[in-house]
């Protein structure tokens, strides 16, 4: 997909070819080489240069917020896995074994539940379940916004902003430009006298609304800088997860859950004035410069749908698989350890046994 159209490429090609050296054929049969030409070699140039963006990876919705939620969790989450499927084969070779007295397996089963309590602790932190609720949200309002590829709209995640932060999306096209916040926010949202309250209580976070606003004038800029247009830019504020009471524009944000979100884009560019739209040309040229300065390609553009995980990206993704896996490890543990497996039981019993007694002394 060029960035020019055709007929500015041949204008350039008159004004370029200009500047060429004539070229000095001394051979006396004229050239025992075969030679390409110029003019056939120059929009082939303008085509790699522009299209570079085709080797680009593509954004990805909620990478930002992912990215903070791995940092305060992740490394705790993999070393939980660790002690998880470690504890098939201590259960096995010292737990279950004879010769260990009861008083020796409390103390291991302990020393392995507290720091597994520990780790559930960090896991679940307050600031680590906040990351990954708003990955998720964004993760959700972006397949909605990729569906708008069919739109003619060119869509990009998470741009960060250096000294505002990040920008969730935001959406070229015809239309203009689209900027969207979202929300994770549980419970019921209204909005009284231009505050959003939630289940009839105040957010007490920063103002979504002034939020938003500072994105769209960042989107703005990075535009202006980056094509030379100055476009219009309509800022939306989404809520993914909330129960939604109050659709109607707030200090000129549009205001939708994710349900509504493409249709209300969709109505909001049909509203768009016609000297606020852009041509499919300045569409494209736009698109293409911000990958050239974003170094990423849209999630999805037109003709280009976004990406489907495999097969086994989808079944990494499962939650069952995990847990499939940790039965198997447990499995292949008890086969090769079968010669125990009697001698296992009868200590586990005896170990129940003498559990429900002292509970029963202290009850």
């Amino acid at each position: 997909m060029p960035a020019l159209e055709p007929y500015l490429i041949e204008s350039i090609f008159e004004q370029f070819s200009a500047l060429l050296p004539e070229r000095e054929i001394d051979h006396p049969l004229g050239c025992h080489r075969s030679r390409i030409l110029e003019r056939v070699v120059f929009p082939i140039l303008v085509l790699m240069r522009d299209n570079a963006y085709m080797e680009k990876k593509r954004s990805k919705a909620g990478a930002y917020a992912w990215g903070r939620c791995r940092k305060g969790a992740f490394l705790w989450l993999y070393i939980a896995l660790f002690l998880c499927f470690l504890w098939p084969v201590i259960a096995f070779v010292f737990l279950l074994s004879g010769g260990t007295s009861l008083w020796i397996k409390l103390l291991v089963i302990l020393s392995f539940l507290l720091p597994l309590y520990f780790l559930y602790r960090r896991i679940n932190d307050p600031e680590n379940l906040r990351w990954e609720d708003g990955a998720r949200g964004e993760i959700l309002v972006g397949n909605e916004l990729e569906k708008l590829h069919r739109e003619d709209f060119h869509v990009f995640h998470d741009y960060y902003s250096e000294g505002r932060g990040n920008v969730d999306h935001f959406l070229v096209g015809e239309p203009g430009i689209f900027v969207m916040e979202t929300k994770a926010w549980k419970g019921e949202v209204t909005v009284e006298n231009g505050r959003f309250l939630v289940d009839g209580r105040p957010k007490t976070e920063k103002d979504p609304i002034k939020q938003v606003g500072g994105e769209a004038k960042d989107i703005f800029t990075l535009i202006r800088e980056s094509t030379g247009m100055n476009p219009f830019v309509r800022p939306v504020l989404c809520f993914s997860r909330a129960d939604l009471l109050h659709y109607k524009a707030v200090r000129g944000v549009e205001i939708t859950s994710v349900g509504s979100l493409n249709r209300t884009i969709m109505q909001l560019g049909q509203r768009t004035p016609d000297k606020d739209r852009l041509s499919p040309s300045q569409v494209r040229i736009a698109s293409q410069r911000l990958q050239n300065r974003l170094g990423e390609s849209p999630a999805a553009e037109p003709g280009f749908p976004p990406d489907e995980p495999g097969r086994v990206e989808r079944v990494l993704n499962s939650g069952g698989f995990f847990i499939a896996l940790y039965f198997l490890v447990t499995l292949a543990v008890s086969v090769i350890l079968a010669g125990q497996t009697a001698q296992s039981l009868e200590n586990i019993a005896a170990l129940y046994r003498f559990i429900a007694s002292v509970w029963a002394y202290y009850l």
